[in-house]
Order: structure tokens, then sequence, then C-alpha cells
């Protein structure tokens, strides 16, 4: 929920174009090489989802800024708090 909420907050926003994808299997969008590819910055929620990327696309990611927004996975889509603290995360890197 706070990719899918990031994405939510940023797509209606002329600016910049933004996809949300997960690692999980379960993920409905999942990350893929073409993903990390396409991206000018990878916003990853904790720390381990940028050691999974660099991982997965080792020279994919090896030109990439991943930066790791610290955001714990405890709040629900859109919550105010969780939209807060994306904003207050993504914005200084926009």
């Amino acid at each position: 929920m706070r990719s899918r909420t990031a994405e939510s907050i940023y797509s209606d926003d002329n600016r910049y174009i933004v996809k949300s994808a997960g690692v999980s299997k379960k993920a409905q969008v999942k990350l893929s090489e073409d993903l990390i590819i396409w991206a000018d910055i990878v916003f990853v929620m904790e720390n381990k989802f940028k050691d999974i990327i660099v991982d997965l696309y080792p020279i994919e990611s090896l030109s990439k800024e991943i930066v790791s927004l610290d955001i714990p996975d405890t709040y629900y889509y859109m919550e105010t708090l969780l939209v807060e603290l994306i904003k207050s995360r993504v914005n200084s890197f926009l």
C-alpha cells in the first residue's frame, strides 16, 4: 500500500511520470529489469528493498539512485500520516 500510495500522490502531478512495483510474488505489478532501466530515480520504502533490487538487478541498478524512505509497513492505502511521510521524504529529491 505504501508504493501504491506514493504512485497515487504523484500521478496527478504533470511534472512526473511515476510507476510503482513490488518485489513480492504477490505484487500486482512486479518489479522488472525494464522498470529499473526506465526510472530516473528509484524510491523504496525500506532499506531491505534496496538490497533486493541491487541483488536482482546488479547491472541495471548500478547507475541508478535508489533512495530508501524508511517507512515501515504499518499503514493503509492513502492514510493521512503515510501521505505526509511520503511527501516530506520524497519532495527534497524532486
